[in-house]
Order: structure tokens, then sequence, then C-alpha cells
């Protein structure tokens, strides 16, 4: 097995290992859960429901992907980077000839799918807090950054490359993560 494939089956699992161990420390704060009029305990595990395990099942795929294709994006742009954290060239093959900053992308959907998979009220603002920075980071990274430095190339990067963050499949992702969670807010 090459030593890449080995750090990216370490680093997916252990933040998977790492979201199952705060989704059960996340305690009995049933206040605040998603679905409690409508949910259903499970009698064998108590800390467990029936919308839990739904919201854990539908967001651990999603953030295990994140966070396995965070491992190929830090190679990649590892290139663009000599030694400063500014970088010296514009990637255009790969994730980034698809979505202009894909590391915030995967970031943006690990932190979407872990506030998910927490089935609690009280993690939706603490995640559109964080997404908001995310995306303010980004766009400023393109403005007092990417644009000065690289200047009309880089306008033409963004030409041909038109997606910021998201390809069309993250985004469906985002909006049923976000649409569930919306209506499970109301039951």
């Amino acid at each position: 097995m090459s030593s890449k494939l080995k750090s990216i089956l370490i680093t997916t699992f252990l933040t998977t290992i790492a979201i199952i161990i705060i989704y059960f420390s996340w305690g009995d704060l049933t206040q605040f859960h998603l679905w409690q009029t409508v949910d259903t305990k499970l009698p064998a595990l108590p800390n467990l429901s029936l919308f839990k395990i739904i919201h854990l099942l539908i967001s651990l795929p999603v953030f295990i992907y994140g966070s396995f294709n965070v491992v190929f994006i830090i190679e990649a742009n590892s290139k663009a980077h000599s030694s400063n954290l500014n970088p010296d060239i514009i990637i255009k093959d790969g994730y980034y000839g698809k979505v202009r900053h894909p590391m915030y992308s995967m970031f943006i959907l690990m932190i979407s799918s872990f506030a998910f998979a927490m089935s609690s009220w009280l993690t939706i603002p603490i995640a559109v807090g964080l997404i908001s920075l995310l995306m303010a980071f980004g766009l400023g990274e393109e403005k007092y950054i990417l644009i000065p430095k690289f200047k009309e190339q880089y306008l033409q990067y963004k030409e041909t490359v038109k997606q910021r963050y998201f390809l069309w499949y993250h985004l469906i992702i985002l909006f049923m993560m976000l649409a569930f969670a919306i209506i499970g807010a109301f039951f």
C-alpha cells in the first residue's frame, strides 16, 4: 500500500472517528434536537433515536467525502507554493480545473455535514457562521492576494473556471441537508 493511500485512509478514518465521538458526546440535549415531536427513541440505545441515526447516516458519507478529498487538494495545493503562504503559480487542473477554491468547498461540506449530524438547531448558527467566514476568506483571497499577484492570468482563470466553491452536486447535497434540517425544526 502506498504512503499516499495510507495517509488518505488514516485521515478519513480519524475524521470519521472524531465525528462519531463528538456525536455521542453531544449528550442528551433533547430540547434542542430537530424532529422532537415525531422522533422515536430506540429502546436498545438510549442516546439514539430514529432521526438521529438518519442524520448520521446522511452526514457521515458527506463528511468522509470532504475529508478524503481534502488530502488530494492539499497535495495539489502544495504544487502552487514554494515556501511562503502565497501561491507562486495558478493551478488549473484537477480540482482547480473545476472549482477555484476546492479546499474551502470541502471544508464547507464537512462543517455542514457535521452540523447536520448533530441533529440540533444549536449547530445551525455555528455552522452558518463558520461557513460565512470561509466564504469571506475565499473572496478576500481572490480580491487581495490572487488578482493583485497574477492580474490578467487570474482573471482569465476566473473566466474559464466559473465555479468559486461548489459543483452542482455539492449544492444539491447542501440544499438537501438544509431542507431536511429546516423541516425537522418544525416537527
